[in-house]
């Protein structure tokens, strides 16, 4: 922040306060000046340029520098508090971007992990030979006081099964399912 450094000349005496110049006396010279406003003069004195100015005036702006100062100090202190906030809202998004790509990158595997074990499963019921519908004959004996040979025609869809048996005076109707044990 840059301060106002404020020069004052210690007046021995003003005359001609009426007219539109002004002399003072210092270290034993007049010195001539001439009156900017109704409130300001310009006086140089050994090569560099002086204003003399009301009492009244110069502390009026002095308060007025003291409350921007306070006020600008105010600003100051806000802007630090936002740029705060700003720089953990940046993070928080680099952050989230960084679990984006992340999730991204899970969701790409898992979805190759999912349709290789879908192509494993294809290609494991071909191999085993399981389909989704099949027929299944089979062959069968019932005791009934003495072994009699039966057979069975069944019809399978996915886990169910479905089975009539038949043979030498007997017959039965078998519903199923398949339980994989390993």
């Amino acid at each position: 922040m840059k301060r106002i450094m404020f020069s004052l000349v210690f007046l021995v005496g003003l005359s001609g306060l009426r007219s539109e110049e002004l002399r003072l006396l210092y270290n034993g010279q007049t010195i001539s000046g001439s009156q900017i406003d109704a409130d300001s003069w310009s006086f140089v004195i050994g090569g560099e340029k002086f204003m003399l100015l009301k009492r009244d005036l110069v502390v009026g702006m002095s308060e007025h520098i003291e409350i921007l100062e306070a006020d600008s100090l105010r600003l100051e202190k806000i802007i630090a508090a936002k740029d705060h906030l700003l720089a953990g809202f940046e993070a928080y998004e680099k952050s989230a971007d960084e679990h984006i790509e992340v999730q991204k990158e899970l969701v790409a595997t898992s979805d190759s992990l999912y349709a290789g074990y879908k192509n494993l499963y294809h290609d494991l019921k071909q191999i085993m030979g399981v389909s989704t519908f099949a027929l299944n004959p089979g062959l069968g004996l019932i005791y009934d006081g003495r072994w009699k040979f039966t057979l069975a025609l069944g019809v399978d869809y996915r886990s169910w099964t479905g089975q009539f048996q038949f043979g030498d005076h007997c017959g039965g109707l078998i519903l199923g399912i398949r339980l994989p044990i390993f």
